[in-house]
């Protein structure tokens, strides 16, 4: 928590593709940790809030199980 930038904007946008809505601000926050934690539950991936290579292979669609 804590990271900015255009990478973590990037991933929001692709978090609100599955219906989150959360504010893609590129500030990683609580509300994008929540998200990021339900996804990696969602893949069954280790939910440890970060976004690291399993996580961003999970946030693209033909990767992701049933998308919202």
């Amino acid at each position: 928590m804590g990271s900015s930038g255009s990478a973590v904007e990037h991933a929001q946008c692709l978090i609100n593709m599955y219906g989150y809505g959360i504010a893609e601000d590129g500030k990683f926050g609580g509300e994008t940790l929540g998200a990021v934690r339900d996804l990696q539950t969602r893949c069954g991936i280790t939910r440890d809030g970060a976004i690291g290579t399993n996580t961003w292979n999970c946030l693209h669609p033909d990767q992701l199980p049933n998308p919202r």
